[in-house]
């Protein structure tokens, strides 16, 4: 048999050591309760004062406005929205971008005929001022031999004058018997032929008068005709005078 060793009464009951961690537990998670309670609260107050002082609470409110409808000046597609509901645009501000590729190659083929004709207005120009030129040398070379056909005239209108007064004065000493025949026929000779002379360089001059006339009166520089054609493009219409160059032959017949 064992014998049963004898207790001390009045010796302290030793305490559990699983007993202490069970209340650290429940403080720790009552004062994480108490604090979370408090930061809602806090959260909940910091709202109502920012609502309170900042903004106005109305349950039943209208606001009014401008309403500005706007539009594109053609339909397409839309490629691109820099900006969204509600954001506040300045004037000038891109709202949509359509897709204009297709009105960037037509433009890109308008320019080129548009060169095209240019380059049509500035060659007709140049034979513009090439037959200007001609024309003012040809009128310098009418004007000089005019000139010199007044100015043989006048030597010939004094020839036809001094065989004229030297036959008369010949005339005279052959009817006095002063001089012989012969000399009067040669005097006569003469006087006839500085009359044809003088009756050529007078024709001669009216011809080149008349030449001269007609060439300053009909004699012009080319010049195109214009035909306008309204082009219209992105909105916007100019008119082209000279869109006709650049229509074949059917076309301008059609």
């Amino acid at each position: 048999m064992t014998a049963v060793q004898p207790t001390d009464a009045s010796a302290p009951t030793p305490i559990p050591t699983a007993v202490r961690p069970r209340w650290r537990v429940a403080i720790l998670l009552q004062v994480a309760v108490l604090v979370a309670i408090l930061a809602g609260l806090g959260f909940w107050g910091h709202a109502w004062m920012r609502t309170s002082l900042f903004f106005v609470t109305e349950t039943d409110a209208r606001i009014m406005t401008d309403l500005v409808v706007i539009g594109a000046r053609r339909a397409g597609e839309i490629i691109d929205r820099p900006i969204a509901e509600g954001d506040r645009v300045a004037a000038g501000q891109i709202l949509v971008r359509l897709d204009d590729r297709a009105d960037q190659l037509r433009l890109v083929e308008l320019n080129s005929r548009l060169a095209t004709v240019d380059a049509e207005i500035a060659r007709i120009r140049s034979d513009r001022t090439l037959a200007e030129s001609r024309l003012a040398a040809t009128l310098a070379t009418r004007q000089a031999e005019l000139r010199e056909a007044e100015a043989a005239q006048q030597a010939a209108s004094h020839e036809e004058q001094f065989a004229a007064s030297d036959e008369a004065r010949i005339a005279a000493l052959a009817k006095a018997g002063n001089t012989p025949r012969s000399r009067l026929e040669r005097a006569r000779t003469t006087a006839l032929t500085a009359f044809c002379a003088l009756f050529l360089a007078v024709f001669f001059t009216a011809c080149q008068t008349s030449n001269d006339m007609s060439n300053s009166d009909d004699a012009q520089a080319p010049v195109a005709k214009k035909v306008p054609f309204e082009m219209t493009l992105h909105g916007d219409t100019r008119v082209d005078n000279y869109f006709w160059m650049r229509l074949s032959d059917a076309q301008k017949e059609a």
